[in-house]
């Protein structure tokens, strides 16, 4: 979950063991930092409010645009026809990593995939576009420690949209929206929960 420590272990794991670490973050910022299409669809859909799957620092996932406060998603029209901004977010998404993996192929034992997938949907389209995990880690940490570490992180950056309450409906948000990730691949792989 977010602050879970997942980013930093999955750090000391690639270190360790030769892999590759993929942080959704990570791509989603770095794609943002380009002038292409894909990063003005990513930059739209924060501005707008829309959740961005990866992002799960509100400074980052609104881009200081206020919240609506509601879950409904935003519609965008693109080239006469309405397409749904989280959709097309979610195919950024895996073609982010489609790129990222393809392009470290053969230079490691594996790949670390920091923060994907946050819903089913997002893992049924991984693996038919990508493939199926080896194995799934999955942070197990309560929300106590979740809510005081993301604390101390939105003081540390001064962001303002991080209070507690925010930070308490992202954490639960997160247990709605992974138990049906987590059950689906506990059927599937080897599914390892660490706390």
């Amino acid at each position: 979950g977010p602050g879970s420590g997942k980013g930093t272990q999955c750090d000391k794991l690639a270190q360790k063991y030769g892999f590759t670490h993929l942080s959704i973050e990570d791509l989603l910022r770095r794609e943002m930092s380009s002038l292409s299409e894909r990063s003005k669809t990513i930059k739209e859909a924060m501005e707008s409010g829309e959740l961005v799957p990866g992002l799960e620092d509100d400074s980052f996932r609104h881009a200081g645009a206020a919240s609506t406060g509601d879950d409904e998603r935003s519609t965008v029209s693109v080239l006469g026809t309405e397409q749904n901004l989280y959709s097309s977010i979610q195919e950024i998404v895996t073609e982010l990593l489609k790129e990222a993996i393809a392009s470290n192929l053969g230079e490691t034992a594996g790949f670390l995939i920091d923060g994907y997938p946050q819903e089913l949907k997002q893992g049924e389209d991984f693996e038919s576009q990508i493939g199926e995990p080896s194995l799934v880690l999955c942070m197990d940490c309560s929300s106590k420690t979740m809510s005081s570490r993301l604390l101390k992180r939105s003081q540390s950056s001064q962001c303002l949209d991080d209070n507690a309450e925010a930070i308490m409906k992202c954490i639960e948000t997160y247990y709605q929206v992974t138990e049906p990730v987590i059950a689906y691949y506990e059927s599937k792989v080897p599914l390892f929960k660490v706390n």
